[in-house]
């Protein structure tokens, strides 16, 4: 379920396939690993089946367990010469390591070897180291989704102080000086004046008026 997680309508660990779940529901893929493991009489057949699941090229992995697309998300812009590149997807090979060692200790659960105790507790041992493992693997992911997530937070700082920046300049550019605009308004309230008065001086001239 953590897998199938999606943000604003987009599936995260799909790649490409940003429309759809990453995962199959753990249903479907113990349902498919069960009758795999079905002939197995030891713990260790169990862990090479379920190795060849997941690991097969083209195997029960790739063609019931992701639903995802082979390629990576385009890498999204945050600037205009800088980019996040997202890479992760739940085809991982630490994502497939961490899933292994889930499935294996599900079988367990669903019923595997319910009549041998000691390759139960075998399968169970496995399954737990495998998780130890797994989750070194899942530190390093976590790594760099965190180096991704500065880069990202470093740009939008700097695109939030370039915007404010740029708010500022377009604000001196169109801005009216208040001073200077009541001068203006002065100056042509005087000119006005002056013309209406020489106007109606003008109006009331005679030739009489004129001559003398």
């Amino acid at each position: 379920a953590s897998l199938n997680t999606r943000v604003a309508d987009r599936s995260l660990f799909a790649g490409q396939a940003i429309d759809g779940p990453a995962i199959a529901e753990a249903d479907t893929i113990l349902s498919d690993l069960t009758i795999a493991v079905a002939g197995a009489t030891t713990a260790a057949d169990v862990e090479v089946i379920v190795d060849a699941w997941f690991d097969t090229p083209g195997g029960g992995f790739e063609t019931i367990g992701y639903l995802g697309a082979a390629e990576d998300l385009a890498p999204m812009a945050l600037g205009l010469q800088e980019a996040a590149d997202f890479a992760l997807r739940a085809d991982d090979q630490a994502v497939r390591d961490m899933l292994k060692s889930f499935a294996m200790a599900s079988l367990v659960a669903e019923g595997a070897f319910a009549s041998d105790i000691t390759e139960r507790a075998e399968l169970l041992r496995s399954a737990g180291e495998r998780m130890f493992t797994a989750n070194d693997e899942f530190n390093a992911l976590r790594a760099n989704l965190g180096v991704v997530e500065a880069e990202i937070e470093n740009a939008l700082v700097r695109n939030t102080a370039e915007t404010a920046a740029l708010e500022l300049a377009q604000a001196e550019i169109i801005a009216i000086d208040p001073f200077k605009s009541a001068t203006d308004l002065a100056a042509a309230e005087n000119q006005l004046e002056m013309l209406y008065a020489i106007t109606a001086r003008l109006s009331r001239l005679t030739l009489v008026d004129y001559l003398r």
